[in-house]
């Protein structure tokens, strides 16, 4: 299997205590059997350009905000399936020489400490060929 990573942080406003946000270092990983056109998995500025505008999107929610249940505050492993949903979403509408070539994996990992981590694993739908 071949694999790239990208790593970032996110904020998310606590529902007990939204001034101290819990502060998670993300990794999203994807992982293929082969690479694809251009010998690569994809491009590490596509997938680091996706990661940065889905975390945009879910900086600071409120705990009601998230897609997970409403009226709960959100756990670390609704947060990372929201995340991994997110970006399978963006990731599914680039042209197939800039996806990841199928079969592939997402998985979204969130620590909040060194020892402390959860992860959430999805497979990646194939592009649609553009015609």
């Amino acid at each position: 299997m071949f694999t790239i990573a990208v790593f970032d942080q996110l904020r998310v406003s606590r529902e007990r205590t939204p001034a101290a946000p819990a502060t998670y270092a993300v990794e999203v990983r994807i992982s293929a059997s082969a690479v694809g056109p251009k010998q690569v998995v994809m491009e590490v500025g596509d997938l680091r350009a996706i990661v940065r505008r889905v975390l945009g999107l879910l900086m600071d929610r409120g705990p009601d905000r998230y897609r997970s249940r409403p009226g709960e505050a959100p756990s670390r492993e609704r947060i990372a399936e929201e995340l991994a949903a997110l970006v399978a979403e963006q990731i599914a509408v680039l042209p197939p020489d800039a996806a990841p070539p199928p079969p592939a994996m997402l998985r979204v990992r969130l620590g909040e400490a060194p020892e402390s981590w959860t992860s959430f694993d999805r497979p990646l739908l194939p592009t649609p060929a553009i015609r």
